[in-house]
This record gives C-alpha cells, structure tokens and sequence, in this order.
C-alpha cells in the first residue's frame, strides 16, 4: 500500500503507478436480460456462451473460465454512487478465496451505451477491508478523496454475488476482448431481500482505439441479439437503488 499523500497529486492519465497500486481502464457495454431473454432465466454453459455472442469475424477464442465473485459497495450519504464512483471490495471464495481487492471504479463517460471507465484498486486480505476501508491512507479511500475533494466515512450499503461465465477472444491486431455473463443476486444491508438480475457484457481493456472500435461494432450485435440497447446504469446504481437511494436533482 502506499501513503495519500503520494495519492493527493496522482493523474493516473499522466503519472507513474505508485507501488501497491493497480490501475486499469475498461470500456464496456452491458445489457440486463429478462426472464424471456437470450437465456431466459437459466445460466448458460460455456458453449452456450460463446455460440450465443459470437465474437467479432477477425477474433480467435483464447481463453474462457467460470467463478463465483462476492463484492461489497460502500458510500459516504450517496456521495459517491451520486457521481458514478464505485468504492467495492471484491472477495473470491474458493480455489482464489486468498485474493480479495478494494477499489474505487470511477465512470470517465457514458457514450452510446458503452462505459469508460478507470479502476484503482490494492489487493488485500479479506479480513482487513473492514479496517482499510475507513482507512484515510489506503489507496481507495485516498483517491476517492481526491475525486471528491471532502473525507469520507464510508459504511457498506449493498452486495452481489455474481455467478460469472466468461469467453475471452484475441483479434487479429492483437487487442483482447470478452464476453461475460452475470447471474448477479443484489441484496441491501444489513436486512434487504435478494434479489435476482441477470447480464450480459462485453468489454476491453486496452487503449488502442482499433479495439474500441472492434468493440462497438460487436456492441451492434449483441444488441441485435439481445433485441435492446446496452443498458445506462452500472451496477453500484442498481445496489443503490435497492438500498433505498434516489439520484439526486
């Protein structure tokens, strides 16, 4: 981890990543399916996945795999979330339960259904997120501060546990893209009944923009198949939505 005050300057477009930082962007659309949907309310295979949205002509299937993935959303009064900042700890059960992470996923843009996005997160075990949380010095905390300018004492509101399908394909420029599906169960804290949504996304990682380009053309398929346009929320709105919060204005 590193120390706020490294974090007070840091331009994550410009600036060397501070050590125990882990910066990433991503450009995504998602779809919210329905119970009549693509799957209906079933959770594909794999091969159901991959035959279902197939990928762009010019991408080969490299990889694929399958988890299940907890995440926590935290928030100041809606401080946050009312600006598209996502602060979540992540927590993996299973074969990788030792890899949890706590980090701030911050909204750039919305632009004809795709997100772009910056995260910023520090991998930690999942006992401390209680701890670092409310930790002014943990790399979240401190670059959620510097978005916002105030400080926070953040309390969590909601969680998911996603069932994740995912279908990773390389095109022939070398840009990597992928398909994931989500069997998301939301639920607001402490006390919140679950409830059950289900998802379909494609995303890249990359800045080349051939690959935001591959991205937005497959994005036409999909929407094709799916028979709607990506859906304009992320999913910390939708928690919060649960949570009983209203976006303000």
């Amino acid at each position: 981890m590193t120390s706020p005050t490294a974090l007070v300057d840091f331009d994550p477009g410009t600036d060397d990543v501070p050590p125990g930082i882990v910066i990433g962007v991503e450009q995504e659309y998602k779809w919210r399916l329905g119970d009549d949907g693509l799957f209906g309310n079933l959770q594909p295979t794999l091969d159901d996945l991959a035959a279902a949205v197939p990928p762009p002509d010019d991408a080969v299937e490299e990889s694929r795999f399958q988890h299940t993935q907890s995440t926590l959303y935290f928030d100041d009064r809606w401080q946050l979330t009312d600006r598209q900042i996502a602060l979540r700890a992540t927590i993996n059960p299973g074969t990788i339960k030792r890899v949890s992470w706590l980090g701030v996923k911050q909204t750039l843009r919305w632009e004809n259904g795709c997100r772009d996005s910056l995260e910023l997160g520090g991998r930690l075990a999942a006992k401390d997120i209680g701890r670092e949380v409310r930790n002014p010095q943990s790399p979240a905390l401190a670059y959620a501060h510097r978005l916002l300018g105030v400080a926070l004492e953040p309390d969590v509101f909601a969680s998911v546990v996603q069932h994740r399908r995912k279908v990773f394909y390389r095109t022939s420029v070398n840009s990597l893209l992928q398909v994931t599906f989500d069997r998301a169960e939301f639920k607001a804290l402490p006390d919140g009944q679950p409830q059950i949504t289900y998802w379909l996304e494609i995303e890249n990682n990359g800045r080349e923009m051939h690959a935001r380009a591959a991205l937005e053309r497959w994005a036409t398929s999909v929407s094709e198949r799916v028979g709607a346009p990506p859906a304009t929320r992320a999913k910390a709105e939708v928690a919060a939505e649960l949570a009983g919060w209203t976006r303000r204005g």
